[in-house]
C-alpha cells in the first residue's frame, strides 16, 4: 500500500509542474513572436551583401517624402502609394542607356516567377536610346527566369508588419 501512495504522490506533484512548464514555454513563444514583429525589417543583410548601391536601399522621394525603394514597395503593397508613383521613381533610377531594372515582390520564394495577378505587381523597365519603357506584363515571367538562370538576380527575404516579403531584383546592363 505504501508503494502505491508514493506513486500517486509523484503523479499528483508532477502534473502541476508539467502544466507550469507548458505555460512558461507558451509565454516564451508568444513574447518571441510579438517582439520579432515589433522589430521591423532587417536591411543590414542587404546592405552588407550588396554594398551601398543596392537597389532596395536607394533613397527616393514620393510626394516630397524621402524614403528607400524598399519602403516605397512596402507602402505600395499596403495601398498607401499608387502604382504610378512607384513606376515614376523606378524609371528615374534606370537612367543609363542599355540598362534594365527588374523588381519583383511577393509572398513566395521566387516572386519573379509568379504568374497571373501577382505577376502584374512586378516592375520591369528598360532604357533604350534614353527612353525608359516597361515591358509587357505577360513577358515578366520569362524575363525573370532568364536573369535568374544567369545568376544576376539579387534576392532578399524580410518580415514587415507580420508579413514575409520576398524580393528579386536587378539593376544593370540589359541581357539579351
Amino acid at each position: 500500500m505504501i508503494g502505491k501512495r508514493g506513486q500517486m504522490g509523484k503523479i499528483i506533484t508532477s502534473f502541476p509542474v508539467l502544466i507550469g512548464i507548458f505555460i512558461v514555454i507558451g509565454l516564451f513563444l508568444f513574447l518571441s513572436g510579438v517582439l520579432a514583429g515589433l522589430r521591423g525589417p532587417n536591411l543590414e543583410k542587404a546592405y552588407f551583401e550588396s554594398g551601398e548601391e543596392d537597389l532596395l536601399l536607394r533613397e527616393v522621394s514620393i510626394d516630397g517624402k524621402e524614403m528607400l525603394v524598399f519602403e516605397a514597395i512596402v507602402k505600395y503593397r499596403q495601398g498607401e502609394v499608387e502604382r504610378e508613383e512607384v513606376d515614376g521613381i523606378l524609371k528615374e533610377i534606370v537612367n543609363k542607356d542599355g540598362w534594365c531594372l527588374l523588381l519583383a515582390h511577393g509572398s513566395g520564394g521566387e516572386p519573379g516567377g509568379s504568374l497571373g495577378g501577382e505577376e502584374r505587381e512586378n516592375f520591369v523597365f528598360e532604357n533604350s536610346g534614353g527612353v525608359v519603357s516597361s515591358l509587357n506584363p505577360g513577358s515578366f515571367h520569362s524575363v525573370f527566369a532568364r536573369y535568374r538562370y544567369e545568376g544576376l538576380l539579387e534576392k532578399l527575404k524580410t518580415g514587415f508588419s507580420g508579413e514575409e516579403i520576398y524580393f528579386e531584383y536587378y539593376l544593370g546592363r540589359c541581357e539579351k
